[in-house]
């Protein structure tokens, strides 16, 4: 049965998404994707602002936007940022945050390489951090791979700071995470970088029932 187009996919990218050289091309990105619209597309930055403007596109980041009607779907946003994505880089963070649950573009695009892994290499618009990354931290969504919702509730209650860390925790939580659940996936984790502070923030988020 074909996966629903607002839903992670599996874990092979469909062959619109093939990567070339290791990573996803712009030109890749796009073809054969109608939903994804640039100024190359429109006749130009111009063109693409008036339509925009007038509300027959949304921006969905940077100058890649779509039609209202899939603008807010998660493979909308993965597509956007898919040839931003190394070779073995996940989209992880307040970026991975982003995709599965919309809200303002995580600028820059935050990327995760496994640990011992060499960083990518500097790219405009991009930043990577080591992790590790076990397979099950990882769902691929629209050919592009992302932390899973529960893992990225978990970085970003390691990672950020408020008040960006609540509005990112209440996003996933409206887009289905359980919250309380990743609280208590911190139990097995005695230990590591960030994780007194994640536990620190969930309960806290959760004490203030800021998701209700």
């Amino acid at each position: 049965m074909p996966s629903s187009p607002g839903r992670p996919t599996g874990p092979a990218a469909p062959a619109s998404c093939a990567r070339r050289d290791g990573a996803l091309s712009w030109a890749d990105a796009r073809r054969g994707l109608p939903g994804l619209v640039g100024p190359e597309h429109v006749g130009g930055r111009a063109a693409l602002a008036t339509l925009v403007r007038s509300g027959a596109l949304v921006v969905v980041r940077d100058e890649v936007t779509a039609a209202p009607a899939v603008a807010h779907l998660p493979v909308v946003r993965a597509r956007a940022v898919a040839h931003l994505v190394p070779p073995r880089g996940v989209v992880g963070r307040a970026s991975a945050a982003w995709v599965h649950a919309g809200g303002p573009a995580a600028v820059p695009l935050e990327v995760l390489v496994p640990t011992g892994t060499a960083r990518p290499r500097a790219r405009a618009g991009v930043v990577g951090h080591e992790a590790e990354l076990r397979p099950e931290d990882v769902v691929t969504v629209a050919g592009v791979p992302v932390t899973t919702p529960a893992r990225t509730a978990l970085d970003v209650a390691r990672t950020c700071t408020a008040p960006a860390v609540h509005r990112l925790l209440s996003a996933l939580a409206r887009a289905g995470v359980d919250l309380g659940a990743v609280l208590a996936r911190l139990g097995d984790r005695p230990g590591g970088r960030g994780v007194r502070q994640a536990r620190a923030v969930l309960a806290a988020h959760l004490a203030d029932g800021a998701d209700r």
